[in-house]
Parts: structure tokens; sequence; C-alpha cells
């Protein structure tokens, strides 16, 4: 009598499941530094899922243990046009393009993206929520809860920029 085993089968399943994870969770990197002194390191990473339409990622990192990832399910970074690092190296300025989920016949926004290693402070200016709660600013509220783009370009302002800056102005990339 023959004995039947699933052997073969379940290796099939596996590999194809190991496809398709591999499909959905593959990412492309975009951009990403690297800073530090004789002791420690500090960076950042920007990346966007390869073959989804969808979905992007920008991680902070440094070498004593922070890991923060500001994960956007609904929009598609189509390019980091600019990344400076400031104030000694210890702050990274992005100029990023988003746009939304699956539509790429808008124009991408422009997103600002500062965040400061000394101080442990995320500043953003856009005009979508992205990581922020509440509502979108309307002109007639007199106290709006996001941030305007003079606060955060005050805030830029007061970071000074690096005398030797290698940072990059990047041309805009393909949708």
């Amino acid at each position: 009598m023959r004995k039947i085993t699933n052997g073969p089968l379940l290796v099939c399943l596996a590999l194809a499941l190991a496809g398709i994870l591999f499909f959905w969770f593959s990412r492309d990197v975009v951009a990403e530094g690297q800073a530090g002194d004789e002791e420690h390191s500090w960076g950042y990473r920007v990346s966007r899922y390869q073959f989804r339409r969808s979905g992007g990622q920008i991680e902070i990192w440094n070498s004593r243990g922070l890991r923060l990832s500001y994960f956007e399910p609904k929009t598609v970074i189509w390019a980091v046009k600019q990344e400076h690092w400031l104030s000694d190296r210890r702050a990274i300025y992005l100029d990023l393009d988003l746009g939304v989920k699956e539509d790429t016949t808008t124009n991408p926004f422009r997103t600002e993206f500062l965040y400061d290693y000394r101080r442990g402070e995320v500043h953003i200016s856009s005009e979508a929520n992205l990581w922020r709660e509440g509502d979108p600013p309307s002109y007639a509220d007199p106290d709006p809860v996001w941030m305007t783009n003079e606060e955060f370009k005050s805030i830029l302002a007061s970071y000074p920029r690096n005398s030797t800056d290698q940072s990059s102005q990047r041309p805009a990339s393909d949708r």
C-alpha cells in the first residue's frame, strides 16, 4: 500500500506564501543618511513600498537605541527633493513630494520634515494630515491646531546650516 504525503504540497504553499509576503512588504529606500561623533551615530531612512502604489515611511534612529518610525499608508513618497543636516549635524531637514494613494494624476504635495536629534522634536509642515491628529486648520479658525507654514519656517531658520554641509538637492523622481 502506498502512503501519500503532503510534504511537496506544504513546501509549495510555503514558497508561495514567502513570495506573497516579499511582494507585499518589499520596500525601496528613497533616501538615507547618517551622522555621528566619536561615540554615537544617528540617522534616518525614507522608504516606500516597492510593488504597492501606497505607503511610505520615515525612520529616525540613533546608536543609543532610539527607533522612531512614521508610517503613512495612504500616501506615496514620490521624491526627496532636499535633505540637509543642520545645527552641527544634530538635526535633519527633509523636503518631500508626497502623493495621494493610487492617484498619479494629481500633483504631489510638498511636505517638510524636521527632526532634532538633540531635543527629540519633530516638526512637520504639510497640507495633509499625515501623522497629526485633528482636522486641517481652517483660515477662519483663530487658534489653529496645526503648525502653520510661518511657524515651521521660523523654527527651521533657528537651525544654522553647517559650513561643510554634505546635503543634497535631488531632482524629482518619476512617479
